[in-house]
């Protein structure tokens, strides 16, 4: 009588089983990639939006007497600068908010993607849009407002300053 051997060696089967497994495997692995790299790019901008909040916070902190004064309190629409100021002439406190303005809100197009601000007195400072900043000009903290466009949604990032 005859003996068998044992078969060596795979089967068909198993390995297009196994070829199956990698292949999803593998397409598992891109997938993740791709939405860890949406996730970066959306901290990015959040980083770089809270940096844009820091500088207009700290152009207030410069101009203390235009903070008492009221001249930041509804900054909604940049207006043209006026002229220069100098030594002779210099700034007059709402001349300085509304430059800082205008500085900041061009800093935020360049920088961001559709990017818009506004700086307000808002006692619910956590509302609004980019339309509709929804600043009820009440409150006693000052906030800045940040909208950008990202992967077809609006993003916004808030910053309340207390003068």
């Amino acid at each position: 009588m005859r003996r068998s051997r044992p078969q060596s060696g795979f089967a068909m089967t198993e390995a297009l089983v196994t070829l199956v497994v990698l292949s999803l495997a593998a397409l598992g692995h891109a997938a993740l990639q791709l939405r860890s790299l949406g996730a970066q790019s959306g901290a990015a901008w959040m980083s770089q939006a809270t940096v844009l909040a820091s500088d207009a916070a700290d152009r207030m902190r410069a101009n203390p007497a235009g903070v008492a004064a009221g001249r930041y309190d509804a900054l909604l629409v940049p207006v043209a600068l006026s002229p220069a100021c100098s030594l002779a002439a210099p700034c007059s406190d709402a001349q300085i908010a509304q430059r800082d303005f205008f500085r900041w809100r061009a800093d935020l197009a360049a920088l961001m993607p559709q990017g818009q601000g506004v700086i307000c007195r808002d006692a619910t400072p956590e509302d609004g849009s980019a339309a509709a900043p929804a600043c009820d000009g009440s409150g006693t903290r000052l906030a800045v407002k940040i909208f950008w466009r990202e992967r077809e949604r609006t993003s916004r990032l808030v910053m309340v300053v207390q003068p």
